[in-house]
């Protein structure tokens, strides 16, 4: 096989929600790979320019859409995807998230396209509780060639499913490097810590609040908290939302709290560079729903040299090594998670060692060009086994 020959459909239903750019970072910075993406809908285009996109929703008149949804009701396919992947010819599909590989698979059966599927979390963690999705990964998992994960714990879920565990290939999510520029981390007077995520319970923002709360008992009005995020780009009013106004009035330190709501990435890594710690307590929730991996903003944040205090969640331990770029506690361990962050503190020259430690495993571990060098050798070997 000519080694410049390798197309890749790669699938996911909408292309892109804002917070999977590790996605199109993926697609983009893949050398010597054709790569169409099939979608049902587009959105955030300003923000994902991608020309090579077969979208169901843009391209068909309302007659051919309402055509392909009443096909695929019946026959779980749309026959336009079934016509593209035709004239594409891909020499393999990748479907990101497991919903999505289970619905790729009528296409990767009739065409004979090797499949390979991304597993990133509530896929792993949350469809599997319905007995419809349990019977469904048993296919897919016994047709799929290949199935990656961020880390080793997804790795012991998707097994723990049903997986073969020889199809399972850990293959992290990377960021550009050059992007995020080190910045050691000097306290002045204040002592400003951060957290990001949306609002959901997995993301535990309720405990870095219980954590600032021990910490004002010491420090005062010097130390703040930043949280990036909301419950969604409109700033909906929810459970989790309510929960976390209620612990900032109960306690009244609305003044040592910032909630910025959504804004845009380039914003928040702005925001990165005027905090000191980053305090990432993700959990377990009550109806098992977790991170499955672990967030892409710790690559960010430890590239940029700041120290990070987390709970041992998932695959969190891949990116913040104890004693090392971080340190990890047990889940919901607040008081814990308060004596590391009060060790930090006090103790710059481990800020120092952790943020150098940090920078250098990213550009390790973790540089997206290597780790798509990487994924292209996977495309290839696979592949070659279906020659």
């Amino acid at each position: 096989m000519n080694e410049k020959t390798i197309k890749v459909a790669h699938y996911k239903s909408s292309f892109l929600p804002i917070t999977e750019n590790w996605i199109y970072r993926q697609i983009t910075g893949l050398d010597d790979v054709s790569v169409v993406f099939y979608a049902i809908v587009r959105e955030n285009e300003e923000n994902f320019p991608f020309d090579k996109l077969r979208c169901l929703k843009e391209n068909r008149n309302l007659i051919s859409l309402f055509y392909n949804r009443a096909w695929r009701r019946i026959f779980h396919s749309y026959p336009q995807f079934q016509k593209w992947l035709q004239e594409d010819k891909p020499d393999l599909i990748h479907a990101h998230f497991g919903s999505c590989g289970y619905n790729m698979l009528p296409y990767a059966r009739h065409l004979g396209i090797p499949l390979i599927t991304s597993f990133y979390g509530q896929d792993a963690y949350m469809l599997p509780k319905s007995p419809q999705w349990i019977k469904r990964y048993r296919e897919l998992f016994e047709y799929g060639q290949l199935f990656l994960t961020e880390g080793p714990a997804m790795r012991r879920k998707l097994i723990q499913l049903g997986c073969p565990e020889e199809k399972i290939i850990v293959h992290h999510i990377g960021i550009k490097i050059e992007d995020y520029k080190f910045q050691a981390r000097d306290l002045d007077n204040e002592i400003r810590l951060m957290t990001c995520g949306r609002f959901v319970e997995k993301k535990g923002i309720p405990y870095a609040i219980e954590v600032l709360i021990l910490l004002k008992s010491k420090y005062g009005d010097r130390i703040s908290l930043t949280i990036v995020g909301d419950s969604d780009s409109a700033g909906t009013m929810t459970d989790e939302k309510t929960k976390i106004q209620n612990i900032i009035a109960k306690y009244k330190i609305a003044d040592s709290v910032t909630i910025t709501g959504y804004i845009p990435h380039n914003e928040l890594m702005k925001i990165a560079k005027n905090h000191h710690i980053y305090l990432a307590p993700s959990i377990h929730t009550t109806d098992g729903d977790a991170e499955g991996g672990f967030p892409v903003i710790l690559t960010e944040i430890i590239a940029t040299g700041m120290s990070v205090v987390a709970f041992d969640h998932c695959d969190i331990p891949e990116i913040i090594k104890q004693d090392k770029s971080g340190y990890l506690v047990h889940e919901k361990d607040v008081n814990a998670m308060t004596e590391k962050l009060e060790f930090i503190i006090e103790h710059p020259e481990i800020r120092q060692e952790m943020g150098r430690y940090g920078r250098k495993l990213v550009e390790e571990q973790f540089d997206i060009k290597m780790l798509n060098k990487r994924l292209v050798e996977i495309y290839r070997n696979l592949i070659r086994k279906n020659l």
